[in-house]
């Protein structure tokens, strides 16, 4: 016996030193003595598993236990190899084994519960961390994945105190840092996300995962290029990190530069080609840029490989609804919610896709009941808020509905980061650059080309409506809500980047802003060919741009529409909007930046008379054949019948819209926002100060 205990002795010293191939050549002359002794297979078996030897540490550990099955920690180093192999179901087993024997194992509990949330087991995964947790407090990774379950759970407080624990006792816990900062986003804390994620960086420069977060943090504050930068670098430290290729796409589709969008998924595609989010992106790509049956072919393909995916179901959906296909868009909205009954989202386009006399019992009831649950995510939530509060509006429960809009604005605009003073300072500069004297020293500048008829206005003040007047007539083309005319400017010429604008127009020559005209009907073209004499751009935010505009392409048609300007206000902030108008969630804001745009559009119509048709949204409702005559005189168009029955017109609609220019004129939503009395009263007396 005294050979075979200095044997172990040498056996434990050769571990311990590192020296692994002396340690299996000396266990393997051990096994052949000592073929009945576990300790003997036990170090045979560690030295095995110490050299990555998998398969015969698990013979080893085997044996070990033929000879002494109530070996708890044998279970446990066997459930261990069982894992490294890829043996899921049999490493499940082993750790319930050990924990049978003993259930004291704290890292067993753990190691347990990690394979159970791996394959969505999450209540008895979230039982073994706690477990884990009652035997052993300071356990970061067992906090770290109690913090994963909870997400799972959306319980997004639990998973955020979880995270924080796991850095108390491991304060350089990468990944902890990481989906902190996961969770702080969907809590709306963008800061403190983001100074998660730049602190998961610090611990672990070369985390790709948390590069790809940061930068997902920074596309949806707006900042783009620091978002691709962000992607870009995710993708250099690990090219088959396919999400980042994907968000990358998504990042260049936001800025419409869909020639790189489509180069990062050809790439995506050739390390992942059946990969289901790159194929999402690719459906989302050809969505945009209105190639809408190859989208729907694409969210078939996604669906093929992973028919439970909600969100494919919902972007398929909305391309539906764009196309005015409503009842087929219904039931993908239906599938979507089917597979995700908390999808806040798909309620809310569900609910203000419908017509104003239709109403759904069963979907307010599962609304109300999701907005009443405590596990319901913020996120959905928030787009709940919108839901019902048109449900309780077209109810005439203006108390209920104002609760509502109340909390998805608070909600929305907890997540963004907006300052007023900024638009401010931005439209003084606008008036001080685009005077009467720079317009009268520059006339007759600019391209001749009469395409564009642009449409202004603030949202929600019928510049879709007047956009679909317009494209029901055969000399016109709809291009919809277009970027082309800001990044025309901003990219076109050299001088005028780096936010060198108003400021940079002054020192442009004639041959200047006659580039800056043909490049920007270059761009309508481009996207409408050349049939239409005219082409429409129905962006309201290039009210701003009006004066720039009149000097580019003095032969343009503006259109400004108005509308009251409480019920514009007030369609604004029950409306959500998937990007900009960060002035729109809070009433005072609303109110102060309406009163910048009145005064604005003051300016334009001074400096600039007779360049703008002033169209009335009431105007429009109350007498409609008389306003569409008026309109398309100004436009240089003969009158054309169908241009009274442009709910007919069968043309893609991508605006909060959709469903309204699919019905005939209606005129039920002039003077609602007088139906919430004073509840207004802060934007009320916004709107009048002067």
């Amino acid at each position: 016996m005294s050979d075979l205990k200095s044997a172990k002795r040498q056996m434990e010293k050769l571990l311990q030193a590192g020296q692994l191939r002396e340690a299996c050549e000396l266990g393997e002359k051990m096994c052949e003595t000592y073929s009945q002794d576990a300790d003997v297979w036990y170090l045979k078996g560690m030295a095995e598993a110490q050299s990555n030897a998998f398969d015969a540490a698990a013979q080893s550990f085997g044996r070990v236990l033929a000879l002494a099955p109530d070996d708890a920690v044998t279970h446990y180093n066997l459930a261990r190899i069982h894992r490294a192999q890829g043996r899921v179901d049999e490493a499940i087993a082993s750790y319930r084994e050990a924990l049978r024997v003993q259930p004291n194992l704290p890292e067993a509990h753990n190691n347990l519960a990690d394979l159970l949330r791996e394959h969505m087991q999450i209540e008895e995964a979230e039982t073994h961390y706690r477990e884990a947790l009652r035997q052993k407090p300071g356990f970061p990774e067992a906090w770290y994945g109690l913090g994963l379950v909870l997400e799972v759970r959306h319980d997004l407080a639990g998973a955020r105190q979880a995270y924080e624990q796991a850095l108390q006792r491991r304060p350089r816990f990468a990944e902890a840092h990481n989906n902190l900062g996961t969770v702080l986003k969907r809590l709306g804390d963008l800061a403190g996300a983001q100074a998660a994620c730049l602190q998961a960086i610090e611990c672990k420069p070369d985390f790709a995962e948390a590069w790809n977060n940061l930068g997902e943090l920074r596309r949806e504050q707006g900042e783009f290029a620091q978002a691709e930068r962000h992607f870009r670098r995710a993708m250099e430290i690990n090219p088959a990190l396919v999400l980042a290729y994907v968000n990358m796409a998504n990042t260049q589709r936001r800025l419409e530069d869909y020639a790189a969008a489509h180069a990062t998924l050809e790439r995506a595609l050739k390390i992942a080609a059946d990969d289901p989010l790159v194929h999402m992106a690719c459906g989302n790509l050809a969505k945009d840029t209105g190639a809408y049956e190859d989208a729907l072919n694409r969210f078939d393909r996604v669906l093929a490989l992973r028919p439970q995916y909600a969100h494919a179901h919902f972007n398929r959906a909305v391309t539906l609804q764009w196309l005015g296909r409503m009842e087929e868009a219904r039931a993908a909205f239906r599938e979507a919610l089917k597979y995700k009954p908390d999808y806040g989202e798909a309620y809310r386009l569900l609910e203000w896709g419908r017509s104003l006399d239709e109403s759904v019992d069963d979907d307010i009831a599962a609304m109300e009941q999701l907005w009443n649950s405590p596990e319901t995510g913020e996120e959905d939530r928030m787009h709940l808020a919108f839901a019902l509060g048109k449900v309780a509006e077209g109810e005439g429960d203006y108390d209920a509905a104002f609760r509502f809009f109340s909390a998805g604005n608070q909600a929305r605009r907890a997540r963004i980061h907006y300052d007023i003073e900024h638009d401010v300072a931005e439209f003084e500069r606008l008036m001080a650059v685009f005077s009467a004297e720079f317009f009268a020293a520059r006339d007759g500048w600019g391209s001749a080309d009469a395409t564009p008829i642009v449409i202004v206005g603030m949202p929600r003040s019928g510049t879709s409506l007047v956009e679909q007047i317009l494209a029901s007539h055969p000399r016109v083309a709809g291009g919809g809500e277009l970027h082309d005319l800001l990044r025309t400017v901003r990219e076109t010429l050299p001088s005028l980047r780096s936010n060198n604008f108003p400021e940079g127009a002054l020192g442009l020559d004639r041959d200047a802003f006659t580039k800056l005209g043909e490049a920007y009907v270059a761009r309508l073209r481009a996207r409408c060919g050349d049939e239409a004499e005219h082409v429409t751009d129905k962006m309201p935010a290039n009210f701003a741009l009006v004066g720039m505009l009149r000097v580019i392409l003095p032969r343009a048609r503006v259109i400004h529409c108005r509308r009251d300007p409480l019920d514009t206000c007030w369609s604004i902030y029950k409306q959500f909007f998937g990007e900009g108008q960060h002035f729109s969630y809070g009433l005072e804001e609303l109110g102060r930046y309406y009163r910048l745009y009145q005064r604005l559009m003051a300016h334009w119509a001074k400096v600039l008379p007779g360049y703008m048709l002033e169209f009335d949204y009431e105007t429009l409702v109350n007498d409609q054949e008389d306003a569409t005559r008026r309109l398309l005189e100004f436009c240089g168009l003969e009158w054309d019948k169908r241009c009274l029955e442009f709910h007919r017109t069968d043309r893609a609609v991508k605006t909060a819209s959709v469903t309204q220019v699919r019905r005939p004129m209606y005129a039920s939503s002039v003077g609602i926002a007088k139906r919430y009395g004073d509840r207004l009263t802060p934007l009320i007396k916004a709107l009048e100060k002067t």
